[in-house]
């Protein structure tokens, strides 16, 4: 019985494989085209076509020639039509895979990645099938055709002629997957969290209408709110804050707004921030030394080489200094209070427990700030900039819900007063938003910049998809509820990471181990590989964000877990396993009635 088990293991991974590479082959040709096509829908319908074929032709797949099985009917002889229908299409596809999909995205809407959902969605199914298949000693599609699978002599597929299929596979299929490797340098993901099969025309019709600058849409903002949150991109994305700053250094910002608060900068370091952009006339020296110094007090972490926070505080200084004493800009840090200094491996703990409520103090800092700055009939106004969940609204305006974001806690002291804004970005820099339909729709039309609100826009009506998982709060969001608008100021392609800070660790290492030291071995490991490269020149380093690693990565996880098929049924045709003959009568069918 168990060697029976891995025969049809075998043969079904054999199968899979040749679905793959024939799947593989028509999203190359797909690709050509211009077509966004998704892997899973369409190794769906292959696998059905395939099985429902070859067991309609003679009651064998390639995989089970090669491992000498056949499907036959309960009764005796090869499967009706109607039997192979049953098991292929409506059994073990249908039911099985694609109604249980179905039925729990109509239940429990779309607030999940597709591709993560439908994978513990299949699980699930899974487990409880193959939990029904150990019971009943069979699969229960069988049991609902009336089929069995048999160990049988080869029919109709000769084994020639199965190595020959396997190989020409295997060409189309690993072929296609080099030949883009070697003219992209990457390989592109089909999975359904890559790529939405939905048309972008709603997309690409509403962005040829009349669109809005990012820079004017974010400052026009401030003719309806007091203050507009921005949702910062991945934290050493450089390019995000090119584009805050060409906000901020916009005339209309110093007369009408003149703000900004950030979650990046230790609070405690507030006065040696007002000191050093108050000290005109400062060297270039001097001014990246001061600005070296708050970065180097951080809040949550002990170090924090990202270029773009200090390239803006070095641009800031040298704007404040063009700018009237009444016009220059403030700006304020959020985060939580810490002295590196006298934290110790006994005190992180307190330290930890200070960051409990770390988005509650944030938007307290804001609030507090924004009353400060008020005058009688003239309400302050303010950009914030937060990173991620923190700019966040997902509670759907509901009174009870648990408030856990910064911008949440703002919008509660101050109602109707507050806008928030996603800039383009991808999910945790591993997968475009929506499939890449966002994407796909800006490439459309030449990627020109816009900025928009997601009211009575297609893109605010589809799921927020930003959490690999779903929020936990009853989160069935589109990104309507959790944004007030969206801002596309650069391509994906052209977005970048920055790290390594000249002058950083210089004259300051023994301190930065030290604390690093409080957060284990990794952490002080990665802080000497920073000090290395510093000392070697290294700084200023630019890397791509998305630069296709995790698609690439997926894409020959896939093809290594299908082409494991390959080599299984390599090894069966030199072994000459579909060869093996059983004892009559058991193996020879009669003629299907």
């Amino acid at each position: 019985m168990k060697l029976f088990f891995w025969r049809r293991f075998g043969a079904a991974w054999i199968d899979v494989f040749l679905v793959y590479a024939g799947v593989s082959f028509l999203l190359a040709l797909g690709a050509l085209a211009g077509l966004r096509v998704s892997l899973e829908p369409l190794f769906v319908i292959g696998a059905v076509v395939y099985g429902a074929v070859c067991l309609s032709r003679n009651g064998q797949t390639v995989g089970k020639t090669l491992f000498g099985i056949a499907v036959e009917s309960t009764t005796g002889g090869r499967p009706t039509v109607t039997q192979v229908l049953a098991r292929e299409v409506l059994g073990k596809w249908l039911i099985s895979v694609v109604v249980p999909v179905a039925f729990a995205r109509v239940l429990l809407k779309a607030a999940w990645v597709p591709t993560v959902f439908d994978a513990f969605v299949l699980g699930l199914v899974v487990a409880v099938l193959t939990f029904y298949s150990l019971l009943a000693k069979r699969p229960w599609y069988d049991s609902m055709a009336g089929t069995a699978v048999r160990r049988a002599p080869a029919m109709g597929w000769s084994p020639k002629v199965s190595a020959l299929v396997l190989l020409a596979a295997a060409l189309l299929g690993l072929g296609s997957k080099a030949v883009e490797y070697t003219i992209c340098g990457h390989l592109s993901c089909h999975l359904a969290l890559h790529q939405s099969m939905r048309s972008t025309k709603p997309y690409v019709d509403f962005l040829k209408g009349k669109r809005t600058a990012p820079v004017d849409y974010v400052l026009g903002l401030f003719d309806r709110f007091d203050v507009v949150v921005l949702c910062e991109r991945f934290h050493p994305e450089a390019s995000q804050w090119d584009f805050i700053f060409e906000v901020v250094k916009d005339p209309r910002f110093a007369d009408r707004v003149g703000h900004v608060f950030t979650e990046y900068g230790n609070s405690a370091m507030q006065d040696s921030l007002d000191q050093f952009m108050e000290t005109d006339g400062m060297p270039p020296t001097d001014v990246q030394a001061r600005a070296v110094h708050l970065m180097r007090h951080w809040s949550v972490w002990p170090t924090w080489p990202n270029v773009n926070f200090y390239n803006y505080l070095v641009r800031l200084y040298a704007l404040n200094q063009s700018l009237p004493a009444a016009k220059r800009i403030r700006h304020h840090f959020t985060d939580v209070p810490v002295n590196w200094a006298q934290l110790t491996a006994e005190t992180m703990p307190k330290h930890w427990q200070a960051m409990a409520d770390r988005d509650e103090q944030m938007a307290r800092q804001v609030v507090d700030g924004m009353r400060r700055l008020a005058r009688p009939g003239k309400p302050a106004k303010c950009l914030v900039v937060m990173n991620f969940r923190h700019a966040f609204d997902i509670t759907g305006g509901r009174p009870g819900a648990k408030r856990r974001n910064t911008c949440e806690f703002i919008r509660d002291a101050m109602p109707d007063r507050v806008a928030n804004v996603l800039l383009n970005t991808s999910v945790i820099f591993l997968a475009p938003i929506a499939g890449g339909l966002w994407d796909a729709a800006f490439e459309a039309t030449g990627n020109r910049p816009a900025g928009f609100d997601f009211a009575r826009s297609p893109f605010g009506e589809d799921p927020f998809d930003l959490f690999l998982f779903a929020p936990p709060v009853q989160a069935r969001f589109r990104y309507r509820d959790v944004f007030t608008g969206f801002v596309f100021a650069q391509p994906l392609k052209d977005q970048y990471s920055e790290t390594g800070i000249p002058g950083y660790y210089g004259g300051f290492e023994p301190e930065m181990r030290r604390r690093a030291a409080l957060l284990g071995k990794d952490y002080s490991g990665g802080v000497e590989h920073e000090i290395r490269q510093e000392q070697q020149g290294h700084v200023n380093r630019k890397q791509p964000v998305f630069n296709f690693r995790f698609a690439t990565c997926i894409e020959l996880c896939l093809l290594g877990l299908a082409s494991v098929g390959f080599v299984i049924g390599l090894v069966a045709c030199l072994t000459g396993r579909a060869r093996e003959r059983c004892d009559p009568p058991s193996c020879t069918f009669p003629a299907a009635p």
